[in-house]
């Protein structure tokens, strides 16, 4: 039964139809090769001094199939607007539990972070973070890895490479005065796959060295 308006919230109640709706679009995503797997690394390695050329774009895109990787990015984006709209309509009534929590899914790791400043490393495949001033590490997600980010408040920190080379990524920040400063290619940006970045508010700053900001 859905809760009354009013009524506290389980993050888990809202999480886990997200996390279902992941595995599908991951699955989807893991089938769109024609041949063999994208060399993820290749791309990575030539982004670190100069964008990507034109023959390494053309052979990605060849052995991709667009169609499926299209439905692949709308499952996704669909999914996650969905569970953003939830926590929305669902805003102080939703009840996190007092100590960070991990644990394992079927997309990888899922991290449920505290009100205070805590530190997230990139090897979880979703977190969602009540508030506090955070600092989020990121890395390319790659190879058919799923990479999400929810921050419900707090002036945050985001750094390292957020970059999508095959993957399904999405930062959704609702609120603060964020730093988004990429050490590395990226910045809601992708070959062969969807990054998002949605920030709601604040006085935000975005620093990307190269192949970034879209």
């Amino acid at each position: 039964q859905p809760a009354r308006s009013g009524d506290p919230v389980a993050i888990r109640d809202l999480l886990d139809p997200y996390l279902a709706e992941l595995v599908k679009a991951q699955a989807l995503l893991r089938s769109t090769p024609r041949g063999a797997q994208i060399d993820a690394h290749t791309a990575i390695r030539e982004l670190g001094s100069h964008l990507p050329s034109r023959n390494s774009l053309q052979g990605i895109g060849a052995g991709i199939d667009q169609a499926a990787l299209d439905r692949a990015g709308n499952m996704f984006l669909t999914a996650t607007a969905r569970f953003v709209r939830s926590l929305r309509a669902a805003a102080g009534r939703i009840e996190f539990p007092d100590s960070g929590v991990r644990f394992d899914s079927a997309i990888g790791v899922v991290s449920i972070g505290t009100r205070r400043d805590d530190v997230h490393g990139p090897d979880a495949a979703v977190i969602v973070d009540p508030g506090g001033d955070d600092v989020y590490e990121r890395a390319p997600a790659i190879g058919g890895a799923i990479s999400v980010i929810v921050d419900l408040g707090g002036d945050d920190r985001y750094r390292g490479s957020d970059l999508v080379v095959h993957g399904l990524s999405a930062i959704v920040d609702f609120l603060g005065n964020d730093h988004y400063a990429m050490t590395g290619p990226g910045l809601g940006a992708a070959i062969a796959g969807t990054s998002l970045i949605l920030d709601f508010e604040g006085d935000d700053s975005y620093d990307a060295e190269i192949f970034g900001e879209g």
